[in-house]
């Protein structure tokens, strides 16, 4: 360690306290890895607890010269957060966790970024109110400031959109430690209520992985928990047809949550028959009967109703179904997604099982399990190779959700074949001209850009961050 850094990790001390201020070894290791890569280690972790803190650590750490990670919840599988060079701090946002303001008369709640998912819900629970979409699967760990920095989608998303749609307003600490506010909220006295003040500020920081600056408090629309929620499952021979249903779903809008899933092709002469989970609501039960009927008729065509058991305990288990980034087996997971217009999915799907056809007797000799999942989010239609494998699982697969106890052995073989088989994929989805989520340092965004595009927000990068040190590499910048 230099001598600049030590001066500046013992001014960064002087703002947060002794105790947090992580430079160990092991505690620096776990915080430079995400779900399925590892990066180069910290400098060290600071852990603020206020937002004052937090603008004062990015001013004193870009002042000198070292580069400033924001992380969350810490469920990247993306390298989102993850430093590519030395001289990085990463500031652990998840004591930023107050929330703010409930408002019943506008419908709003504002809250510091480092809140779960799951704190959220608890809270507007009392008033029987929650956001259009209300969290990811792993709600119980994930916070809205990684949610907004890199979106998400489950809980409302097939006709509420992602994470992003939700969002009114931002307050978001840049380079220099300034402190920008977004929407109605940077009025002079105005309130956080309404996003399209002008040009859409809170637009330019979401999804962006904290490559512009640390979102720091957010403001949520919200909606009343309808009366009426009923639930439908169904199978079907062919995965294309499953696709025709979930795309038929999206365009009328009539589903919460619509989740398709089916093997790729089965190991060991298993079998998986494609199968379609909807979740349908109304603001009376009545409505939501009527809705449910309305998609049943949809859905049915060529597909076989089942009992819905899976889609009911998820939404009656909200964010506790997924315990930690490990199957239930103990087995490590990863997915790769691509998102479509619904005139594109099963076009989509084709050219996806095709690249996994040549990668076939690979995945099969290490016995690599993949099943293909379809969502909606929104106008969105998403498709996500899930790979499934034994490995050994790291420190934040232990110990980055809830603790795991297993004992399967290592196998790096298999997990240097998923990263490649990823890749690939990566690169199909960037000749296919796809759109992603949690963009972080993995898809090819600046490649796929088109240049005006791109160059557009390199200015942005450049005017907002001058020297480069917000999160550098995310984003392609």
């Amino acid at each position: 360690m230099n001598t600049d850094v030590s001066a500046a990790l013992k001014m960064l001390e002087s703002i947060v306290g002794k105790d947090r201020i992580l430079t160990g070894e092991q505690d620096c290791a776990f915080f430079s890895e995400d779900v399925f890569f590892e990066g180069l280690t910290p400098e060290a972790v600071i852990i603020p607890e206020s937002r004052q803190e937090l603008a004062a650590v990015v001013s004193t750490a870009t002042g000198s010269g070292l580069a400033v990670i924001p992380r969350g919840g810490g469920l990247s599988y993306t390298k989102g957060y993850l430093p590519i060079s030395t001289g990085a701090i990463i500031v652990d946002t998840r004591r930023l966790n107050r929330i703010l303001e409930i408002s019943t008369e506008n419908m709003t709640v504002t809250a510091e970024t480092g809140c779960t998912w799951a704190q959220i819900m608890k809270a507007l629970a009392e008033y029987n109110l929650r956001s259009p979409h209300f969290g990811p699967s792993t709600g119980e760990y994930s916070t809205l400031g990684g949610s907004l920095s890199n979106n998400c989608m489950f809980f409302g998303s097939a006709n509420k959109g992602t994470a992003a749609d939700s969002v009114l307003g931002l307050e978001v600490v840049v380079a220099n430690g300034a402190v920008i506010a977004t929407g109605s909220a940077a009025i002079k006295g105005g309130k956080p209520f309404f996003r399209n003040h002008g040009p859409d500020l809170t637009g330019l920081f979401l999804n962006d992985c904290g490559a512009l600056g640390i979102k720091t408090l957010t403001t949520l629309k919200l909606e009343p928990v309808p009366d009426g929620c009923e639930f439908l499952s169904f199978a079907y021979d062919m995965y294309e047809d499953m696709i025709d249903a979930v795309a038929n779903i999206g365009r009328t809008g009539l589903a919460s949550e619509c989740l398709g899933v089916g093997t790729y092709r089965p190991l060991a002469g298993e079998t998986m028959t494609p199968t379609l989970h909807a979740v349908v609501e109304g603001f009376t039960k009545e409505e939501a009967k009527v809705r449910a009927n309305a998609l049943r008729s949809l859905s049915a065509v060529k597909g076989n109703e089942l009992d819905p058991s899976l889609p009911r305990f998820v939404r009656e288990n909200p964010f506790t179904f997924v315990a930690n980034p490990l199957n239930p087996e103990g087995k490590r997971q990863i997915w790769t997604h691509g998102i479509v217009p619904y005139g594109r999915a099963k076009t989509s799907y084709r050219k996806v099982v095709a690249f996994l056809d040549t990668k076939y007797d690979l995945l099969s000799a290490h016995s690599i399990d993949t099943t293909i999942s379809s969502a909606l989010a929104g106008t969105g239609f998403f498709l996500e190779p899930v790979f499934t494998w034994q490995d050994s699982p790291r420190d934040i697969h232990r110990l980055g959700m809830g603790p795991i106890d297993t004992a399967l052995d290592p196998n790096p073989a298999a997990t240097e074949i998923v990263g490649k088989v990823r890749q690939g994929l990566r690169d199909l989805f960037a000749e296919m001209g796809v759109a992603h989520m949690q963009i972080g340092k993995f898809y090819a965004y600046s490649e796929t850009l088109v240049t005006e595009t791109f160059s557009a927000l390199k200015g942005l990068k450049a005017a907002l961050d001058p020297r480069g040190l917000m999160n550098p590499g995310a984003l392609g910048l």
